[in-house]
């Protein structure tokens, strides 16, 4: 299976999920968290609260219905 690579230079064209690397807050180390594009904005999942960190790369969007 191919790796799949994050984009690291670009805002997603597509509101949806998409997976995350971020900084940690606690470390030099980078943590995945999935978090929802919307209208040009990063928010976490199921809710209307903007993440206002700095998203270093993302993946997607993900498939969401199977």
């Amino acid at each position: 299976m191919p790796l799949v690579q994050y984009n690291q230079t670009d805002d997603p064209e597509e509101n949806g999920v998409y997976a995350c690397r971020m900084k940690s807050d606690v470390s030099n180390l980078h943590i995945d968290r999935f978090l929802s594009w919307f209208d040009g904005q990063w928010y976490f999942m199921g809710s209307d609260q903007k993440y206002r960190g700095n998203v270093t790369g993302w993946i997607g969007p993900l498939q969401r219905r199977m």
